[in-house]
């Protein structure tokens, strides 16, 4: 008798450990990424090319990357905020725990990384500098027939460097008026003060959604193409290595051919890849800290990678920016989409 109750004694002992331990494990799997109620978000929010807010709803490529965020990290998709954010400030918000990500933030680059104090997150597409015009002439075939005009270029990022180096090129004896931001050579340009303009191609689209002017157009002149990476702060690994796979899942579902249409049909998968992905089995989600079901509560909501870039910037958006290096290896793109093991 005494002997059976030592043995229930000690197994009431291994079961009460074990489910401590267990408890603490997943209290730590579990830990929240971020210390506020919502996911901040930063962005251009000058010009409609990037997020832009319509009857109330935020809409726009950043700020559906940033509603899937919610998902991964909330298991919410409504618990985002969007922080207007330019490129040339992006350290100090970030820095300053103004935000948590910056999208759309500035194309990749060693300088970019050091001076702003930003660590890259994963690719959201390619971007290219381009030109905008007023009143040009009808039967302009190149950049020839701009030889010697005045251009308006900002000097908050690469842009200048560039346009020194296609002027250089071209021998095209362009006059370059310097301004140290985009709104202020946007300002200059529809004043004319400046025959042609210079920048990303996603900002001068959003120029002219914002403030259609006749006889203004973007040219068809494309150079300085560049990758556009998502930001944290150097001091947030944790969210930083978050971020990366949340934004692998999104490209895995493309490649595997997981889209808003057939997601809420898929059921367990042999694969256990496919498996972790969408969160059948949960255990490498929680190791991440975002919430395992929220694949499919993204993808369901939003699309994956894919359809979210072809709705705000392909050829079903007003911008059709031609998704080029950004896509798929198995679509001519350098994108390799992980496998989630």
């Amino acid at each position: 008798m005494v002997n059976k109750m030592k043995l229930k004694f000690s197994l009431a002992i291994i079961f009460s450990v074990m489910s401590i331990t267990t408890a603490k494990a997943v209290d730590v799997r579990l830990e929240p990424i971020l210390n506020t109620e919502v996911i901040r978000c930063g962005s251009d929010l000058s010009v409609k090319s990037f997020a832009y807010q319509e009857d109330g709803e935020w809409k726009g490529f950043d700020a559906d990357l940033c509603r899937a965020f919610a998902w991964a990290i909330y298991g919410d998709g409504s618990k985002f905020e969007m922080v207007d954010v330019r490129p040339y400030n992006v350290g100090r918000y970030l820095k300053g725990g103004l935000i948590d990500v910056m999208l759309s933030g500035g194309v990749f680059s060693a300088g970019f990384e050091g001076k702003q104090q930003a660590e890259a997150v994963g690719l959201l597409y390619y971007d290219r500098q381009k030109f905008a015009a007023k009143d040009a002439p009808e039967d302009a075939k190149s950049m020839e027939a701009f030889k010697g005009k005045r251009v308006c270029v900002s000097t908050d990022s690469d842009y200048l460097d560039n346009l020194k180096e296609y002027n250089r090129k071209y021998n095209l004896d362009l006059k370059i008026l310097p301004f140290n931001s985009p709104d202020k050579a946007r300002k200059a340009f529809f004043l004319k003060r400046c025959d042609l303009i210079t920048s990303r191609g996603m900002l001068l689209e959003g120029m002219l959604m914002d403030s259609p002017a006749a006889g203004v157009e973007i040219l068809p002149e494309e150079f300085a193409y560049k990758p556009v990476y998502a930001f944290v702060s150097q001091d947030n690994n944790r969210l930083r290595v978050a971020l990366k796979w949340a934004i692998n899942a999104l490209y895995l579902t493309e490649e595997l051919g997981i889209n808003q249409k057939n997601i809420s049909i898929l059921i367990g998968n042999e694969d256990i890849s496919t498996r972790n992905l969408l969160g059948d089995d949960d255990l490498l989600w929680l190791s991440l800290g975002l919430r395992p079901q929220w694949v499919r509560q993204a993808v369901g909501d939003l699309g994956n990678m894919g359809e979210i870039y072809e709705r705000n910037l392909g050829e079903n958006s007003p911008i059709k920016l031609k998704r080029g290096q950004a896509n798929l290896i198995k679509n001519g793109g350098v994108v390799h989409a992980k496998e989630f093991r």
